[in-house]
């Protein structure tokens, strides 16, 4: 059994089924993230090297990308969605990091 069904297996509420959600997701974030910056990948949390548009247009293309994988390709869609949950976020870190000038 998988990490996600053998956690899921134990969730009785919505709060439950919240927090394993992250404790699933963040390792999975992490890892693609590692694998970005051994590419070269750096600086998103640098407005200066980083625009939000950048990101907005990064957002974009991985949600359009999604659209396009096939259904039969789990591996494909699980490693996107992961990529479209990192942006999302560091998004959401820079409103927090710079406020409105994010």
């Amino acid at each position: 059994m998988n990490k996600a069904r053998a956690a899921f297996n134990l969730v009785k509420t919505d709060e439950e089924a919240d927090r394993a959600m992250v404790q699933l997701i963040a390792p999975m974030m992490y890892e693609k993230m590692a694998e970005s910056r051994s590419k070269g990948r750096r600086l998103w949390w640098d407005m200066e090297r980083c625009s939000n548009h950048e990101l907005q247009m990064m957002l974009e293309d991985h949600v359009a990308k999604y659209h396009n994988i096939s259904v039969t390709d789990a591996e494909a869609s699980r490693r996107n969605s992961v990529d479209i949950a990192n942006i999302a976020a560091m998004m959401a870190i820079r409103v927090e990091l710079y406020g409105e000038d994010a």
